[in-house]
């Protein structure tokens, strides 16, 4: 879209120790069933998106359908043209698309929702946080630097440059809205 490279910073948390259950292979029916209302939730949330998109379509104006009702509302009482059934009508409809978007947002946060804690209670397989690769800058340019945890102490050492210090976890699952540290 921007035709350059484009560096994401939209946090994607994970925790310390990775439960790897629901992605292998698995005649265990609980999964399998479980994989399959993911794949259903997540084709919901497609068709939701798909909704949402159309209604926040801008047209060749620029303007949403919704705005556009807006527009003829406010236009039809500042020329006194509307009688007020008309504009009790596009009233109405604009109330009933901002309904629809209320309800795909709150739908669609519950689903995902859903699928992230659906494999909570399956946490047999789990893999530890060993290291973990920082980048901060943009997509051209930036700064690495590594954190890697030293099991016999419980901790992790941050490896930045020729310096290397003991951090908090925190600091290592930083995950916070605005953070241009990613992993």
């Amino acid at each position: 879209i921007k035709l350059r490279p484009y560096k994401s910073i939209e946090p994607l948390p994970f925790p310390e120790t990775l439960y790897m259950d629901r992605y292998l292979d698995t005649d265990n029916q609980e999964i399998i069933k479980r994989r399959e209302e993911v794949e259903n939730w997540k084709s919901e949330i497609k068709t939701l998106q798909d909704r949402k998109t159309s209604l926040l379509t801008k047209n060749q104006q620029g303007i949403t359908f919704r705005d556009s009702l807006i527009s003829t509302k406010d236009w039809l009482k500042d020329q006194d043209f509307g009688n007020p059934e008309t504009i009790e009508v596009l009233e109405k409809q604009v109330k009933k698309i901002d309904d629809e978007l209320i309800n795909i947002y709150q739908k669609t946060h519950e689903l995902e929702n859903k699928i992230d804690h659906h494999f909570d209670s399956f946490q047999k397989h789990g893999y530890s946080i060993f290291a973990i690769f920082i980048h901060r800058g943009e997509a051209n340019y930036g700064h690495y630097w590594i954190y890697i945890k030293d099991k016999k102490r419980g901790m992790f050492r941050k490896y930045n440059d020729e310096i290397v210090s003991e951090v908090s976890t925190a600091e290592v699952f930083n995950f916070d809205e605005g953070n241009t540290a990613t992993p």
